[in-house]
């Protein structure tokens, strides 16, 4: 017999669940430090940060030194 897999039903790549919202790849990490950042929350055990008055976009660290962000998905 021939199985197949459902369709995907969406392509958001790489997203994580934070706050009760989901949350999609925003590109490249950018190095720490880069922007005034508030920490505003924990994800996994890893700090979650934001600029200061601005949630639309999270960033979490991705690997030494370097943060990947994340823009809240509609």
């Amino acid at each position: 017999p021939l199985v197949t897999l459902r369709r995907p039903e969406s392509n958001d790549g790489v997203w994580i669940r934070f706050g009760g919202e989901k949350w999609v790849s925003a590109g490249a990490a950018v190095p720490i430090g880069t922007a005034e950042l508030a920490h505003v929350g924990d994800y996994a055990g890893f700090p979650v940060y934001a600029r200061t008055g601005n949630v639309s976009t999270i960033y979490i660290p991705s690997r030494e030194g370097m943060l990947a962000p994340y823009t809240r998905k509609p």
